[in-house]
């Protein structure tokens, strides 16, 4: 074969993922890129990435009619497809600028999708405090692209991958900690992370989890969509930070 296992999962292992994506997506990605790859090499990543975002549109749909399971099911597929078109892309060395440009595009469209028939299903239920808190994260999720925004605008880095991210990184806590036995805890959080290839913030991906793909099994139990609000929280007040800061600099 063209590309073998171990090549592929060395594409994998050279990034910084969520701890999920890397539980749960990373190994059958592996092999989903392997059989593209090698099988049907005529598809490419980007066919890859509007199929991601079909089954997001058949998850918006299993929300909407109520079959949460199904709907569970599709949020995890579309999952899986959004995290092999990239791997893909750089096994097959088919990279491109519009191909990095509809990626997130099209993720910012279909989570806005799903947070939203969400938050309209669980209050057509009477489910008002699920609906409630779904809402919250909603509203993280759409200030964060805010901050985001605000952040790529003067061209701010806030991937953090890499070496040099890791020190900036580093920078940016040793701010928000002064107390030396916290900073030193902190520090070792981080470094242990990075040797994991894990982002050190729990993110957007780790609260999607939560929320379309187990909670769909537990009819959303409220208990379930607050540890989805509580992993969120740092990744959200950490791109606060970085907006605030990139402001400040800008002014100063």
């Amino acid at each position: 074969m063209k590309y073998k296992f171990k090549s592929i999962r060395r594409k994998i292992d050279d990034l910084n993922v969520p701890f999920m994506s890397k539980l749960f997506s990373h190994p059958v990605a592996v092999v989903l890129v392997y059989i593209l790859a090698n099988f049907f090499s005529f598809i490419s990543p980007n066919m890859i990435t509007w199929v991601s975002f079909v089954f997001r549109i058949g998850a918006f749909a299993g929300i909407l009619v109520g079959e949460f399971v199904y709907a569970a099911l599709f949020a995890y597929l579309a999952h899986l497809f959004d995290s092999s078109d990239g791997i893909l892309a750089r096994t097959t060395g088919k990279t491109s600028k519009f191909g990095a440009a509809l990626d997130p595009l099209l993720d910012r469209i279909g989570y806005s999708m799903l947070f939203s028939i969400l938050i309209l299903k669980l209050f057509a239920l009477n489910m008002i405090l699920e609906s409630f808190l779904v809402f919250i994260m909603f509203f993280m999720f759409f200030n964060e692209l805010n901050f985001l925004e605000t952040c790529s605008n003067y061209k701010e880095d806030v991937q953090f991958e890499g070496k040099n991210k890791l020190k900036s990184r580093m920078s940016q806590f040793k701010r928000l900690f002064s107390i030396p036995i916290v900073g030193k805890m902190i520090k070792g959080y981080v470094v242990l992370m990075a040797k994991l290839k894990i982002n050190s913030i729990p993110s957007l991906i780790e609260t999607y989890f939560v929320v379309f793909i187990i909670a769909p099994f537990f009819m959303f139990n409220y208990w379930l969509l607050v540890l989805g609000i509580v992993l969120y929280v740092p990744q959200f007040l950490f791109s606060l930070f970085r907006a605030v800061t990139t402001i400040r600099r800008l002014r100063d």
